[in-house]
């Protein structure tokens, strides 16, 4: 097992890298429709409040 997780270990930066520029593109998505939707949703949330 030890083995393998050394040969695994560069292979896991790299995915994590992938990961990371994934997040940050799906962050960027999340924040567009977030501003599309931001006066539905919080003038209600402003008003009750």
């Amino acid at each position: 097992m030890r083995c393998l997780h050394k040969l695994t270990n560069k292979h896991k930066k790299r995915q994590s890298n992938q990961y990371q520029h994934q997040r940050q593109g799906w962050n960027n998505t999340v924040l567009e429709l977030f501003s599309e939707t931001e006066n539905e949703v919080v003038w209600p949330l402003s008003k009750n409040a």
